[in-house]
């Protein structure tokens, strides 16, 4: 088994990667390819499941000989929904983690889930962009699609578990980001499920991430370009491979992901019972341990936004103090949860031109990530950066500077969510893969905590400005 490989496929948010890698967890080779988001009506995010599959098998194409591949390991978005009828058929495209189209209903969802106690089994408060509030908005608003479905599905790799090996099954780190989960038990709350109307038979099983749920059918060996017969294993919703793959899995150690969206987390011993907190609780990918994140819609997504809107040939001077900006561009989750607030830059004046701009959309970002770490009641030094944004030096300086935390950056950022897929992978097979230290460090600097005021209070003035509570 010493040749032997381990074969990642990982569902972001906007892309397909699939990784090799060898049992030492050395990147052997990945490639990447990219899907649409539609945005139907404002609020709304949707995916469609087939465009999952062409993008990965790009992807796996993309890699060139699979020789030696001992084994595929998966990871990738949560907390959407798609509907899937016996056959499995799509009903519908995949409502992203990040639509809000249940909204509109969560005053009554939220009441009928407090009815039955439901937020302290779940180990989270009751909240609109679940899976279970979406199914909540299908079954009142799209009835026949509710009544068709024959299996539900949550996480993005678990579609694709199941067009590789016919098999539907999910691990404990994506199905506790569904609201239909209970965190001590690790299994589906059969209260919730009974408000809900919905079957245990229609949700998939919840295994291990290191299960090995079946193997690649000749159907799908032809569709994605796979050797038949290779065992799929199950593994982890995105937040928990990259708690593996940041080495950020022991109780206190902590990593911030800045891709398209971003989150800060650090893992924690499971405790019970747990206090209610301004944060979110996940299962570990190994038993006996919680992941605590705290989720921002806007991370990556705000800094090409900003490369975009305010693209110059070159760089204005630096100006004496930088506008103030809050990275609220499609609403916020964490440390609140405010689909209505909008971000907004705060003292512009005539000496601020795109770069100075662009550089405070960083700024602002890094503000929001420290406003999280207190949400999350404080972390272990030093603060892993995963994800694109973890290739730009300037921004992780400017986020230790702003945190107060030193900033490592780990050694394949883009590849670590994928790498902590190959470390279930890995264990599957009985063997222990350990990401690479970091290749740099950046320590804080100065003193930000005016600034930081500055931003909680226009954070504040934002969201009521959201709720037209401002008074003139």
């Amino acid at each position: 088994m010493s040749g032997a490989r381990i074969l990642v496929l990982d569902l972001g948010s906007s892309a397909a990667k699939a990784v090799l890698f060898d049992l030492d967890g050395g990147t052997l080779a990945q490639a990447e390819a990219a899907y649409p988001t539609a945005s139907p009506q404002p609020g709304w995010f949707e995916q469609s499941p087939d465009d999952w599959a062409a993008a990965a098998a790009r992807a796996i194409g993309g890699l060139g000989s699979l020789a030696g591949v001992a084994l595929l390991a998966l990871c990738g978005t949560m907390q959407n929904l798609l509907p899937m009828a016996a056959d499995g058929r799509a009903l519908a495209p995949a409502m992203l983690y990040s639509d809000g189209r249940a909204v509109g209903r969560f005053a009554a969802f939220a009441a009928a889930m407090a009815a039955i106690g439901a937020a302290e089994r779940l180990g989270n408060s009751i909240e609109p962009l679940t899976t279970a509030a979406k199914l909540d908005w299908l079954r009142a608003e799209r009835p026949p699609v509710f009544a068709a479905a024959a299996t539900l599905h949550a996480g993005a790799k678990d579609v694709l578990a199941y067009y590789l090996t016919g098999v539907h099954a999910t691990d404990a780190t994506a199905a506790s980001t569904t609201g239909l989960m209970a965190l001590a038990t690790r299994d589906w709350d059969a209260a919730i499920l009974d408000r809900l109307g919905i079957a245990r038979a229609a949700l998939p099983a919840i295994l291990p991430a290191e299960a090995v749920i079946g193997s690649v059918s000749a159907a799908a060996a032809r569709r994605f370009g796979l050797p038949a017969g290779l065992p799929v294993v199950n593994g982890s919703g995105d937040a928990g491979a990259a708690t593996l793959g940041a080495g950020t899995a022991a109780p206190g150690a902590a990593h911030v992901h800045l891709g398209t969206t971003g989150w800060v987390a650090r893992s924690v011993a499971a405790a019970w019972p747990r206090p209610a907190r301004a944060i979110y609780t996940l299962a570990h990918p190994w038993p006996g341990q919680l992941i605590e994140i705290a989720p921002i819609l806007s991370a990556g997504d705000a800094v090409a936004w900003a490369g975009a809107v305010l693209a110059a040939d070159g760089d204005d001077p630096p100006p004496a103090t930088l506008p103030l900006f809050l990275p609220y561009l499609k609403g916020e989750r964490g440390p609140f949860h405010d689909p209505q607030v909008r971000g907004a830059f705060l003292g512009l004046d005539r000496s601020h031109g795109p770069a100075a701009l662009r550089r405070a959309v960083k700024q602002g970002v890094a503000l929001a990530i420290r406003h999280n770490i207190a949400a999350l009641g404080g972390i272990d030094s030093p603060l892993v950066a995963l994800g694109g944004g973890a290739a730009d030096a300037a921004w992780l300086q400017t986020l230790a500077d702003i945190s107060g935390f030193a900033v490592t950056a780990a050694a394949a950022p883009v590849a670590a969510t994928a790498l902590g897929a190959g470390m279930v992978g890995a264990r599957a097979m009985g063997r222990a893969m350990t990401p690479p230290p970091p290749t740099r460090r950046f320590e804080p600097h100065g003193d930000h905590a005016a600034l930081y005021r500055r931003y909680v209070a226009a954070s504040d003035m934002l969201r009521a400005f959201a709720r037209q509570d401002v008074v003139a």
